[in-house]
This record gives structure tokens, C-alpha cells and sequence, in this order.
């Protein structure tokens, strides 16, 4: 009952703001005749080219005015969530993979017509399956992410370690790490972290994290990953506890150049390049390769919602996201990768200082994002099972192997 009220005034708000309600063509500054379309998103650094691609679109369609919405990460799914509850979604919203089988399952998407670009011919097909749900499309994929390996170049010149480059295996991994690891510094950063940290671990070695709606957390290949990068920090000692990355995260580390290699996701680029300096001494190396070569790649889709009162409009502005046009904007803007294929160049060009390129040509060793129904659950549950691991208070197999079951128990909704 507690929640249902929270939603309900949290509703209330929004319909007090204005959000996630289409605009009437006879109402404030839209012309008559025209259609406004709410649209609602969660990353201001990308609020320009989403601006951008709007104009362009409200170019070609005068009579369809797009109003653009940012709302911080933390408090968008709160309020998406209340506006569904409420029959009020905006008109088109990011979607995120994990938590798409939710919104999909109840309802509360429009199906995306799979005739646009030809069935989405130009875009990495395991990204355009990641919205579908019972055989129907759902999102409109936006762009698409990877974890590349970033290196602190001035601290691999100091200590006279060559820059890591494709050969690069597990064991130059570590070996490299030993010689960094001095006057203070770590060699690499391996924190409890799933989709930057041992996920491309599992996958490199051959286990996988879900298949078939069954968890592989009590895969042997599995546990095995996850023990190397448990022991990097607890048995090598090449990089920080994960006590000392609670009070400082470990991209933070990097920047503060406390750690010399971090993996991170493609999406933290803006935030290295804020320090202008540091960037210069910043490369982009791919992920070292274990039994395989692997990256967890993800990408964002743009979904309309099932209820919208402007269904055709909404249909013609999920068209044009899914243009090269549109696509081509988000790439000059630095929004984000873009997905349609052939479009990621002036992405790449922006910074020259930067291998930038690693990002898209890992594309091609992409494992994609694992999902299963009630992700928002069982991923919720991983830091409370894996903590003591981190922690060196359990062993890796007796917390894969609990958190095997209880996953299993999540996705089948027990």
C-alpha cells in the first residue's frame, strides 16, 4: 500500500509538471493543428543532439512539435514507472535493456513497425532482438556501447611497461599490472562490477551469465572468471579492495591516476575528456583476451508508449530515429555510439588523442547484454550476494552457486 500511495503522488507531480502527457494542438505556444509529443530521456550530455535530431525532424513534420524532457538517471525510472501506473507515459522515452521485458510484458510499449529500415537491416541484429518480445518490436535501437581498456599512458612510461595492444592475453594482463603496482599505485582497478568487470571475464572464458532463461553463475568457466578477478585484488594485490573502491569509485581512481588500466564502458568518455590534460595521456586498448576474445556490448532503444494519444506521429518521429540522418546527428554531437551501421566516424574523430576506434571495432567480439525476465531483480541482488566475496569473507563457488539458485527462482517469478 506504502508504494502504491508513493506512485500515486509521484503521479500526481508529474501531471503538475506537465510530463508525460501530450500536449493539446489549442494549448500554450503550439499552433492549431499541430501535434506536441512528449519526449522523455535521462542523460543531459546527450540533451544537445537529441535537440538536434528534434529540429530536423520538426523541420520535415511542421505540424509535429517534439518537447524533449531530461530527467537525472536515479529518478527516471521512478517516475516512467509512476506515469505507467497512471496510463500517462510520454510519448516516446529511453528504453534500457534491462529493464524492457517489464515495460514489454505489461503492455505499456507500441509496437515498433519492423518494415522501417527494411527490418532494421543496418543495425547489429542481436541489438535489434535485445526489444523484442514475443516476436514483436518494442524500441527502436538507439546506439550501442562496449568496455574498452583504459590506460594511463604517462604511468606506463614511468614505470617502462609497453602499452597494452591486441596480443594481449590474461597473463600480460597481470604481468603488466605487477610492474605498475608501485609508489602507490595500482596497476589495474577488478571491482565488483558486472558489465565493465567480470562479465567480459566470463564470456572470455567460455561461461555465460544467462541461456535459455537459466542462470550460468554454477558454470564451472564461470566461477572461474569470477575467481581471477577476485583474486586480482585479494591474492595478487595489483589492484585496490573493494573497501577502498566503496569510498572511491574505481573510475574515479583512474582519473585521480591512482590506477594505471580501468575497464570501463564507452559511456565514460565525456567525463575523462572533462580534464582536459589527463585525457592527453589517456589510450583505448581492446579488452585482454582470455580462452576467447569478448565485450559486453549494450545499447539504449527509443520506445513509444502503447497509450499515446498521437500513435502516427509518434510512428513517424520512431521512423526518423532510426535514420541515418538521425543517426549521422548523434554521432556529431557525441551523444553516444550510434547504431545504424556506417554512421560512428565523426564519433571517433572528435578525439584524436584517443583510440577511440577500439570501441566500434569491438563490436565485431560483442557478446550482448544478458537479459532474462525480472533483470531489474536478480541484478539487484548481485551486490548483496557478491559483496562478501569481494570482501574475501566467501568463496567464490558457494556465492555463484546460491546466486545461481536464486536467479532461477527470479526469472521463473517465484
Amino acid at each position: 500500500m506504502k508504494k502504491f500511495l508513493i506512485l500515486i503522488v509521484t503521479f500526481l507531480f508529474l501531471l503538475s509538471c506537465g510530463a508525460g502527457k501530450s500536449s493539446e494542438s489549442s494549448k500554450g505556444n503550439v499552433e492549431e493543428g499541430t501535434k506536441e509529443l512528449s519526449f522523455m530521456i535521462w542523460d543531459k550530455n546527450q540533451e544537445p543532439g537529441m535537440s538536434e535530431i528534434i529540429k530536423e525532424f520538426e523541420k520535415e513534420n511542421p505540424n509535429i512539435k517534439v518537447k524533449l524532457q531530461v530527467i537525472g538517471w536515479d529518478e527516471y525510472w521512478t517516475k516512467l514507472e509512476a506515469a505507467a501506473t497512471g496510463g500517462a507515459l510520454p510519448d516516446i522515452f529511453w528504453m534500457h535493456s534491462e529493464r524492457f521485458y517489464d515495460y514489454a510484458a505489461n503492455g505499456m510499449l507500441m509496437e515498433v513497425d519492423k518494415g522501417i529500415d527494411e527490418g532494421f537491416k543496418h543495425f547489429p541484429q542481436d541489438l535489434v532482438k535485445l526489444y523484442q518480445f514475443d516476436g514483436k518490436q518494442y524500441a527502436v535501437p538507439k546506439d550501442f556501447d562496449t568496455i574498452g581498456l583504459f590506460y594511463n599512458k604517462a604511468l606506463f612510461d614511468k614505470a617502462g611497461v609497453p602499452y597494452p595492444d591486441e596480443t594481449w592475453d590474461w597473463n600480460k594482463y597481470l604481468e603488466a599490472a605487477k610492474k605498475l603496482t608501485k609508489d602507490g599505485v595500482y596497476g589495474l582497478a577488478a571491482p565488483l562490477s558486472a558489465q565493465e568487470g567480470f562479465w567480459n571475464l566470463i564470456y572470455q572464458n567460455g561461461g555465460y551469465v544467462v541461456k535459455d532463461n537459466k542462470s550460468g553463475y554454477n558454470d564451472p568457466a564461470t566461477q572461474e572468471a569470477i575467481q581471477w578477478w577476485v583474486d586480482l585484488s585479494l591474492k595478487e594485490k595489483v589492484s585496490p579492495t573493494q573497501k577502498e573502491f566503496d569510498e572511491v569509485r574505481f573510475n574515479l581512481m583512474f582519473t585521480s591516476g591512482k590506477v594505471a588500466m580501468v575497464q570501463l564502458g564507452s559511456w565514460n568518455l565525456p567525463a575523462i575528456e572533462e580534464n582536459k590534460e589527463f585525457a592527453k595521456n589517456v589510450g583505448v586498448a581492446y579488452l585482454p583476451k582470455g580462452k576467447n576474445r569478448a565485450t559486453i556490448y549494450n545499447g539504449l532503444g527509443y520506445s513509444g508508449s502503447a497509450k499515446t494519444k498521437y500513435p502516427e506521429e509518434v510512428k513517424k518521429f520512431l521512423t526518423f530515429l532510426a535514420s541515418e540522418k538521425a543517426n549521422v546527428i548523434q554521432a556529431q554531437y557525441v551523444s553516444a555510439i550510434p547504431a545504424y551501421e556506417g554512421t560512428q566516424q565523426a564519433w571517433i574523430d572528435h578525439n584524436k588523442d584517443m583510440d577511440l576506434k577500439v570501441f566500434v571495432e569491438q563490436l565485431k567480439y560483442g557478446v550482448i547484454y544478458p537479459v532474462a525476465s525480472n533483470g531489474g531483480k536478480w541484478r539487484d541482488l548481485e551486490n548483496e550476494i557478491f559483496a562478501p566475496v569481494f570482501a574475501g569473507k566467501v568463496d567464490v563457488k558457494t556465492a555463484t552457486d546460491e546466486y545461481a539458485k536464486r536467479m532461477n527462482e527470479m526469472i521463473e517469478g517465484k
